[in-house]
């Protein structure tokens, strides 16, 4: 699961804090779980792989989900 996060956080080219966004998470628990300090539940696999959906199916509106870069 750390190395989905790290995959995905790298691919949608965000920052720790904005991937924390993304998710919806407070930035600490995200460095946890990027750390491998503690493990997301299983939720978290659930949510990455809908949003994965989104994003596959319909670019545009997954955009919207992803915090701003700047």
């Amino acid at each position: 699961m750390k190395q989905t996060l790290i995959d995905t956080q790298a691919r949608l080219g965000l920052n720790q804090a904005q991937m924390a966004v993304y998710l919806g998470v407070p930035a600490h628990t995200y460095r946890k779980w990027h750390s491998g300090e503690r493990a997301p539940a299983a939720v978290v696999a659930r949510l990455l792989h809908v949003l994965g959906t989104v994003e596959a199916l319909n670019p545009a509106l997954h955009a919207h989900f992803i915090p701003d870069k700047g």
